[in-house]
């Protein structure tokens, strides 16, 4: 759903459900698991057997070559109306909680009949409604206008063999029939929704995926754009499911945990504690590389099947996806404290290292520099404002601070 509210239907009387949700953006990222909501729907009213009554009003209009709107007036019931069965030319084809419905995927010039059943919890059915008949526009046979490309594809729901695609819906000067989704180049089905599920997938490879929107007329539009994902690794353990990845500047607080170099770890008051690794695809954790998209040092992105990291000047080769991952060092990190300072500047590095300093004022002069100290004494600066450098792990951070 897109709002921040949802309706759960067709449940069984008398039963305990729990809930708990995630949150989603565009590119596929998805938050940790919100808290868990428990209910019970109400106990089975055995003794009800008044059935809802008819809807009324049933009518079909705004037709298109491939879609009919269907619109009706509400049924009532002594306890309630749970759902609405749509039939279709005397076969059930949905069931809906609303008052309105879209039957889609219909042939151009065409007749449909429609007629409808409200029911409640208890199984009641309702008569019919009344029966609205309607017909799809006819083929434009110089229909030679496309429709536009489908955007904002994603990949979501991703596992070893299967996935989910979405993406914002076409428009065209008739009507959008279908979708048509390409894996890899090559066409793997076709949708008449914004949504695809892919299945039979190998795991822990990566797969390339486009959509194309097509009329009733057969015009296609060009390519979306393209959405990579990798599948997840045969042997996956759970431990570092919606965990975030680690990210270079984020200030992260003891007990909060992070996927670096498909491996997990958990913030203590000082460094990082190595829990376990993920999985055996070095690439858990990492999101595919966006052009346009602003990296820091230290993060890490997919690219090509293979797991890349961004240093200050350019990015290098971490592994394959596909090799096993191992343990590695904990992410990189400086803290450096108090700021404000009078007297003394102490600094917090987790690496091994040798670590250099240099403390440079406003001109871009160098005042002070050393090595390998945890605490540096800036009681002969004058007050003001200056830029401590910091080398350390192949690394080089800048921090900017005031001495008071």
């Amino acid at each position: 759903v897109t709002d921040t509210r949802h309706q759960a239907t067709g449940l069984r009387a008398g039963t305990s459900y729990s809930f708990k949700i995630k949150a989603k953006d565009a590119a596929g990222n998805e938050s940790r698991f919100s808290n868990t909501a428990t209910a019970s729907t109400l106990p089975e009213d055995t003794n009800d057997t008044e059935a809802p009554t008819e809807p009324t009003g049933l009518t079909a209009g705004n037709e298109t070559q491939a879609t009919i709107d269907l619109n009706w007036t509400a049924a009532t019931d002594n306890v309630g109306v749970t759902g609405y069965d749509i039939y279709q030319d005397d076969i059930m084809v949905a069931t809906v909680t609303d008052t309105r419905h879209q039957a889609t995927g219909l042939r151009a010039g065409t007749s449909y009949s429609f007629k409808i059943k409200a029911k409640d919890a208890a199984g009641n059915e309702s008569r019919f409604s009344n029966t609205a008949t309607a017909s799809t526009l006819p083929e434009d046979t110089n229909d030679t206008e496309p429709p536009t490309e489908p955007t904002a594809l994603t990949v979501s729901n991703i596992g070893q063999t299967n996935l989910t695609l979405t993406w914002t819906a076409s428009t065209d000067n008739v009507g959008v029939t279908e979708y048509n989704i390409y894996q890899d180049a090559a066409m793997i089905g076709t949708s008449a929704t914004t949504s695809f599920n892919v299945s039979g997938l190998t795991a822990a490879t990566t797969y390339q995926f486009t959509v194309k929107a097509m009329d009733a007329a057969g015009n296609t539009s060009q390519n979306s754009n393209t959405a990579t994902a990798t599948t997840k690794s045969e042997d996956t353990t759970n431990i570092c499911e919606g965990v975030p990845s680690w990210q270079w500047g984020v200030p992260y607080q003891p007990g909060d945990r992070v996927v670096y170099r498909g491996n997990l770890f958990e913030k203590l008051e000082r460094g990082w504690k190595f829990i376990g690794r993920c999985t055996a695809n070095s690439c858990a954790g990492a999101d595919e590389w966006k052009s346009g998209t602003t990296y820091k040092s230290g993060d890490q992105v997919i690219y090509s099947g293979s797991l890349w990291e961004r240093t200050d000047k350019s990015w290098v080769f971490v592994s394959s996806c596909g090799a096993k991952s191992s343990k590695v060092a904990p992410p990189y990190e400086f803290i450096a404290w108090p700021n404000p300072a009078s007297n003394t500047i102490n600094i917090s590095i987790d690496a091994s290292e040798k670590t250099n300093y240099s403390i440079i004022d406003m001109l871009g002069k160098v005042v002070a520099k050393g090595n390998n100290k945890s605490t540096i004494d800036i009681s002969n600066l004058k007050p003001g404002t200056y830029l401590l450098n910091v080398t350390a792990a192949k690394s080089n951070k800048t921090i900017q601070f005031i001495k008071q």
